[in-house]
């Protein structure tokens, strides 16, 4: 007996127009705001996440998907690969700062939870070539925006981690509150303590031990405090709501100062996060490329989007007799008019056609014949109020506009 063959753990397949509904959302409000697409390939180099990421970062250690070559890896995120086609693509001989947003699957080989994928697609948001702070908050309005749109109610988590020479301090003090601890906290935790003791505060088990430890903010220099207080002064100009927390330090080891994450308010469910990442392309390059972005999950917030509707007007048409020129000339017009076009042409029997649409729930239906045809007209009727006319072909888009809705 053959195996049965099935979608791959972790993994799932896509199906309805919600998912594209959602990336043209997406997309539209990218391109208002001055974003410009960017697609990398979906293969890198394992030295693009290994350098920047560290060995020891949880990606790199226990979540890429290496190619049997292992020179090459799935990628696992966004923000690398942008700022590798940044540089190496002369981006930076452009205006600054470069505005690039993408959306695309990130490959992850961790164990998979509800609304957890190994394979998971990301919206993603990058500002590179400027280290000012309003970009940081420019980020984090643009994705506001995405969530009104989508009517999904949301909080911003955000902190500092400061730049590379507070963060001494600041590890420094971490690991001297963690260290009568170190019997007591989980083994993830006893390795960051090592590699990266920023990672201690956002651990999910030892959560009451990183809630009494010292809060990272009191200890930033002054040049950090001033672009985190600017940073925040914009947000409470925007009316955007936020909450300062010490856990929130991101899970890549490239950033610095401002970081963040967004959470659904009444799902407490991480959304996307982001943050500045001024020294990112140094791993790359001599050229200094400051940056800041942030990316979302697109599977949680499909399954918080609960106002999701069919944008395009649905027509449905139902053929009598044999299909010819103007049969189709009437099915090209609507969708170039906009109107999605709801058949089942294959059908001959015109009761079965109907059934078909009445099974959808499709309210305009239009019925094109051989009389229709001599006319050059078509057969309109709204099923709800009963509404039966004909409309010539000339007027159809303009009739069609005002009736459908």
């Amino acid at each position: 007996m053959q195996s049965k063959i099935q979608v791959p753990r972790g993994m799932h397949d896509i199906l309805g127009n919600k998912f594209i509904s959602l990336f043209d959302i997406m997309k539209d409000i990218a391109l208002n705001y001055g974003f410009t697409y960017i697609e990398t390939p979906i293969i890198e180099s394992r030295n693009l996440f290994e350098r920047p990421l560290g060995p020891t970062s949880d990606i790199v250690e226990k979540e890429m998907f290496s190619l049997s070559s292992k020179e090459y890896v799935l990628r696992p995120e966004g923000t690398a690969p942008v700022v590798r086609a940044y540089i190496e693509n002369g981006l930076f001989s452009l205006p600054q700062p470069q505005k690039l947003f993408y959306f695309g699957p990130m490959l992850r080989k961790e164990r998979p939870q509800k609304s957890r994928f190994r394979e998971h697609h990301q919206f993603g948001l990058e500002i590179l070539g400027s280290e000012s702070p309003i970009y940081d908050a420019f980020i984090v309005n643009v994705l506001w925006e995405i969530f009104k749109v989508l009517k999904i109610e949301v909080i911003f988590f955000v902190n500092s981690i400061g730049c590379q020479d507070c963060r001494k301090i600041i590890k420094e003090k971490i690991k001297n509150y963690y260290k009568p601890y170190l019997n007591k906290v989980c083994d993830d935790c006893k390795r960051r303590y090592k590699v990266n003791p920023l990672r201690l505060l956002d651990c999910k088990i030892d959560v009451e031990i990183a809630e009494s430890a010292p809060q990272i903010i009191d200890f930033l220099c002054e040049q950090c405090q001033e672009k985190f207080e600017e940073f925040l002064e914009i947000l409470d100009k925007i009316e955007i709501p936020y909450e300062i927390k010490n856990n929130i330090v991101r899970g890549l080891d490239y950033y610095n100062n401002t970081v963040f994450e967004v959470f659904s308010e009444k799902e407490s469910l991480a959304l996307g996060g982001g943050g500045r990442y001024d020294s990112l392309a140094s791993f790359f390059t001599k050229r200094k490329v400051p940056g800041v972005g942030a990316a979302l999950g697109v599977e949680r917030i499909l399954d918080l989007w609960n106002n999701y509707k069919e944008e395009k007007k649905a027509i449905g048409v139902v053929r009598i007799g044999e299909v010819n020129k103007f049969f189709f000339e009437v099915i090209n017009l609507l969708a170039r008019g906009g109107f999605r076009i709801i058949e089942s042409f294959g059908k001959e029997n015109i009761k079965q056609q109907l059934e078909f649409l009445n099974s959808l729930n499709v309210r305009y239906h239009i019925f094109i014949g051989e009389v229709e045809s001599k006319e050059e007209q078509v057969v309109f009727k709204d099923f709800k109020t009963g509404i039966y006319e004909k409309i010539h072909i000339k007027n159809l888009i303009k009739e069609l506009t005002k009736r459908v809705k």
